[in-house]
């Protein structure tokens, strides 16, 4: 088999190629992407393209015959000066793989990465094709399903919409939040039982390969990927002793909040402080995905969260810090 994938430079990618080597070790990848590979995998060529320049990427499609593709490449800033113009990768960039692969004929199956933000209610969700966006990221991403729903493509789909993904190449936790709590900076306010969603990428490559390999009965299926919800404290905490080797310190939780505004300001100055309050709502907020259909197809995780960040921090330790 023969996987496309674009953005395959980025954090998702870069270890999906490694879980393909490790365990699908006949597949060849076709890596689209305007970044330099992070590491070089024996199993991939890198084709330097962007998905925006539609004759581009139609010729690296010719040029491959890919037999699947695995859409990753978007932009995930959330920063709120940014307008739906600026993800025109998500939308445009989509359209652009999306007609790319129908018109290939080798191409059977096209996997999707949309986002848990394409609906952030506060009920049940019980139907998956309803959108409730909170940030322009998540309109852009519904932009993108909604394209690939309504398109008359010659393959066949599946949308998986992402959890909040860690693990080794994240692009951002070594610098933020992993430096901070490996420093001795990090506090956690002490509000109890507050619940997030979190992935492992090395599941969530697991799970997508499951995918893949039965996309004949999935066609046209929406599934989150990531791990069941979890406490966030107990995510932290196993960080922080992974890390630092005592649990994290925890104060009042209006403190952390006065942080937040403080941290409000100094980012309208330009310069940069550990936190905002909108990082503050996600360590204040229940935020659970809807896995329970993630899990009943794909059955158990293939490593365990706890081991998931022992695996992480010993990378960090060993080649960041």
């Amino acid at each position: 088999m023969k996987i496309l994938i674009t953005g395959g430079s980025g954090f998702i990618g870069t270890n999906f190629h490694e879980y393909l080597l490790d365990n699908y070790p006949n597949v060849s990848i076709v890596n689209v992407d305007t970044a330099n590979p992070k590491q070089k995998f024996k199993n991939s060529i890198w084709e330097k393209c962007d998905i925006l320049d539609y004759g581009s990427l139609q010729l690296v499609f010719s040029k491959h015959h890919p037999d699947c593709v695995i859409h990753l490449a978007a932009e995930t800033s959330c920063e709120p000066h940014l307008k739906l113009e600026d993800y025109a990768v998500n939308i445009q960039g989509s359209e652009n793989v999306f007609k790319a692969a129908s018109k290939t004929s080798s191409t059977k199956s096209l996997i999707h990465t949309s986002t848990q933000f394409v609906n952030q209610t506060d009920f049940p969700l019980n139907n998956f094709f309803e959108y409730k966006p909170h940030t322009i990221y998540g309109e852009s991403k519904v932009e993108s399903e909604k394209n690939l729903i309504s398109g008359n493509y010659n393959f066949k789909w599946l949308i998986i919409r992402p959890t909040n993904v860690w693990g080794k190449w994240h692009l951002r936790y070594p610098s933020e939040f992993w430096r901070v709590l490996y420093e001795g900076k990090y506090i956690h306010p002490n509000k109890k039982g507050v619940i997030r969603s979190y992935g492992y990428v090395m599941n969530i490559c697991n799970q997508v390969m499951h995918f893949i390999e039965h996309i004949d009965r999935l066609d046209k299926e929406v599934f989150y990927v990531g791990d069941e919800p979890i406490l966030l404290f107990d995510w932290v905490n196993e960080f922080s002793n992974k890390l630092c080797g005592r649990d994290v310190r925890t104060v009042n939780t209006s403190v952390v909040y006065g942080l937040a505004l403080c941290g409000d300001v100094l980012s309208s100055l330009g310069i940069k402080f550990p936190i905002t309050s909108s990082r503050f709502r996600s360590m204040t907020t229940s935020n659970p995905a809807p896995m329970g259909k993630t899990v009943n197809e794909v059955g158990e995780k293939m490593i365990d969260w706890k081991e998931g960040i022992e695996i992480t921090s010993k990378w960090l330790k060993d080649e960041i810090y």
